[in-house]
């Protein structure tokens, strides 16, 4: 039945006919764009078509002046073009939301400053206590409005099987960071303008912001974030698409408010896992993924409205997308993960939550996106508000930017820093900590200090 109604939608998200229409579910076999030739840019298609034989022929004098006049004619015409207008949309909103060098720049300094902090809280531990930075700044997914991530390693670890801290642990490590946390208040240079320990979380982070606008997320954990961003670098250089979907997708979730696992919402890790999947999906059934608007449209029907998330699980390290029983021990790590959390008010059962199987551990990475329901429901509206864009469309029709579907472009491309931090615009901490999201008392603060140093 859902299969039936995507036939009968029509819009400007495919190209195989003269008056485009939806991708119904990519074909299984062969690729439905311009009979598989790929060109970068209509730009670019223009220039191969200027400097093609017919027109070499023409510059030189062809004796045949009908035959000149067909070839003159058809050089006029526009190039067809190779991919869907959103595919285009993507790529020039992916190249202006990359960094700047001035930008990445400024979040070396805001690293080294952690570095330094990190080292003059915990001088006798200087040979032994590394700081690296994981994540979209490591792997090369990052936008110019991404969160660093750093990781402590050398003083905790996890749970190897859970990938998280038990409450007791939870504690010890929550006083190790408010030292560096201290350490980076005082630090002038670096120039903290907001900071805030969440320290019940799975695994408790310091959440802070700089006066130039560099947000860092900043933990104590072992090395396995860092190994996971050497991962997901590959993976992008094997699948072209990985990179451009999951910075459309994380500016798109952070618009909904759903991209902080802090709060509920999806990590990138976990994002990043379901794009590979699904990229692994379409190319097992013969789908074609090089069209970055159709690719996009078949992922957010796939989570949105295909995936069944009491019983499936994505898993990379299997092929793509898998049932959650043959996951047992990401399971068992979800199972035990979820024993440790808080609750929150309308959270969904850890049963009925994502699973995502870490493709290097084994463990479900998913499990603290407690808000699963409200992930699931903003990539079906995508899917349905890209369908109403595109409804009734002409394939010329190229004068709108079909991502603006899924959220206010201009605002995701302006440079300004307007967008207040899910955590702190909840919260508010203001140079306090927050714990769980209740404030504490000095003296609450005090008897942790002394109980866990």
């Amino acid at each position: 039945q859902n299969t039936a109604s995507r036939q009968q939608v029509s819009g400007m998200l495919a190209i195989a006919t003269g008056s485009a229409s939806l991708p119904q579910r990519p074909p299984r076999r062969g690729r439905p764009l311009a009979g598989g030739r790929a060109a970068a840019s209509p730009r670019e298609a223009s220039a191969a078509a200027a400097t093609s034989p017919s027109t070499a022929a023409v510059n030189a004098g062809d004796p045949e002046p009908a035959a000149s006049s067909r070839h003159l004619a058809s050089e006029k015409e526009p190039p067809e073009p190779q991919f869907s207008p959103l595919h285009y949309n993507i790529l020039a909103f992916c190249e202006r939301m990359a960094p700047t060098a001035d930008e990445l720049k400024s979040r070396d300094d805001a690293v080294e400053g952690v570095r330094a902090a990190t080292y003059r809280a915990f001088p006798e531990l200087r040979q032994s206590v590394r700081v690296d930075v994981f994540g979209s700044h490591a792997n090369g997914m990052s936008t110019w409005q991404s969160d660093v991530d750093v990781v402590v390693t050398g003083m905790f670890e996890p749970d190897r099987s859970s990938g998280c801290y038990d409450l007791r642990d939870r504690g010890r490590v929550t006083a190790r960071l408010r030292r560096i946390a201290d350490q980076l208040r005082r630090d002038r240079k670096l120039g903290v303008s907001r900071l805030a320990i969440i320290g019940r979380a799975r695994i408790p982070i310091v959440k802070l912001r700089t006066k130039s606008n560099v947000a860092l997320d900043i933990s104590m954990s072992d090395s396995a974030g860092v190994r996971a961003a050497v991962f997901l670098a590959e993976q992008a250089a094997i699948h072209a698409s990985l990179r451009p979907l999951t910075l459309v997708l994380k500016t798109y979730l952070k618009a909904q408010r759903l991209n902080d696992v802090a709060t509920g919402g999806l990590s990138s890790y976990s994002l990043c896992n379901m794009v590979i999947a699904h990229l692994l999906e379409e190319m097992k059934d013969g789908g074609a993924v090089d069209d970055l608007g159709e690719t996009l449209y078949t992922l957010l029907l796939r989570y949105g409205e295909d995936f069944d998330y009491s019983e499936d699980a994505v898993s990379v390290r299997l092929g793509g997308v898998v049932a959650k029983r043959s996951l047992p021990f990401a399971m068992d790590s979800a199972r035990f993960a979820a024993s440790t959390q808080e609750l929150y008010y309308g959270a969904t059962p850890w049963s009925d939550r994502l699973s995502v199987d870490c493709p290097l551990s084994g463990r479900d990475v998913s499990n603290g996106t407690y808000r699963v329901d409200a992930v699931r429901h903003a990539l079906y509206r995508g899917a349905r508000q890209l369908e109403a864009l595109a409804a009734g469309r002409s394939i010329s029709d190229t004068s709108i930017d079909y991502l603006s579907a899924l959220f206010d472009v201009p605002r995701a491309l302006k440079r300004v820093h307007v967008h207040e931090d899910p955590f702190f615009k909840t919260f508010g901490a203001d140079n306090e900590e927050v714990v769980a999201g209740q404030r504490r008392s000095q003296s609450q603060q005090q008897r942790e200090r002394e109980r866990f140093s």
